[in-house]
């Protein structure tokens, strides 16, 4: 999602990222973390966002946010500006340290909400660490290992992991756990922003093949991986690319036609778009 595009944005879930420029580090020791995660905390008060989660890496970060874009965007400015001027004070250096402006994505649902979530706090397994003890994250504040501060809200997570037959810790840590237990896949992409975008079309198959189970008649002959195709575009706005990567289309403008077909009947089939709309409210749907 482009900057212009977040600015008046109406109160929304958001996964933000940004990584170093030329493939740098952008955290060289534990202060800078510190120093980082001060700011976070400083600027999520100031402009009023509440930050769900957050998770540093050596050469990025991700955050999970509820709030209007403009005050969003208003934060970022201030949190990666700030910070790379610390840096390049501490460490004598100068230039840009991010590779430019963070990049988002809308989130539409609780269940994706609670993805996304645990995406960013399994991010540390890909440097050998586990999760609920990386220091640089807030998996601990989930897992009751490590205190909540107020600019961190974890309820609307939780509100969707809630059991009743246990504690909000124990049912997050279950949740962890089962992504915990799924293959790691091979990263094809040192942008984290990508790496994040093929996991969620890969995420969103699976919940459209899950939800067509006894349905594959509602939609006829329209490939679930079609369907995805045309949401990754149309409401994650993941580059035509990147899904033609994934999919394996001949090119970017493949899956640009395609989506387009899809959209045309959605907005001229009565049927068809009443069926999609029923898939999609199943995938989406509590289990």
């Amino acid at each position: 999602m482009e900057i212009k595009n977040r600015v008046g944005l109406s109160r929304s879930y958001l996964h933000a990222m940004n990584r170093g420029a030329r493939k740098v580090s952008i955290f060289a020791d534990e202060a800078d973390r510190k120093i980082f995660r001060s700011l976070l905390g400083r600027f999520a008060t100031n402009y009023s966002v509440s930050v769900l989660a957050w998770c540093l890496m050596p050469n990025h970060y991700h955050l999970e946010t509820d709030s209007e874009g403009t005050p969003l965007s208003q934060m970022m400015h201030d949190l990666d500006g700030t910070y790379a001027r610390a840096f390049n004070r501490r460490h004598a250096t100068t230039g840009c340290l991010f590779q430019g402006p963070f990049k988002t994505m809308l989130i539409r649902d609780l269940e994706g909400l609670a993805y996304v979530n645990r995406y960013i706090h399994l991010n540390p397994v890909d440097l050998g660490r586990v999760p609920a003890t990386y220091g640089w994250s807030s998996c601990a504040s989930y897992l009751g290992l490590a205190p909540v501060p107020a600019w961190l809200n974890v309820e609307p997570v939780m509100s969707w992991l809630r059991r009743p037959d246990r504690s909000d810790r124990a049912a997050y840590a279950e949740y962890l756990e089962q992504g915990l237990l799924k293959p790691r896949k091979a990263k094809n992409h040192f942008d984290p922003v990508e790496e994040f975008q093929v996991d969620w079309i890969r995420h969103l198959e699976e919940r459209l093949v899950e939800a067509m189970i006894g349905r594959e008649r509602i939609l006829g002959e329209t490939a679930p991986s079609t369907i995805v195709a045309w949401m990754a575009r149309k409401d994650y706005r993941i580059p035509a690319r990147v899904v033609a990567d994934f999919y394996g289309y001949t090119s970017a403008a493949s899956v640009r036609t395609v989506s387009n077909r899809i959209e045309q009947r959605v907005r001229e089939e009565p049927y068809f778009r009443t069926a999609i709309e029923t898939v999609i409210e199943i995938a989406t749907r509590k289990r």
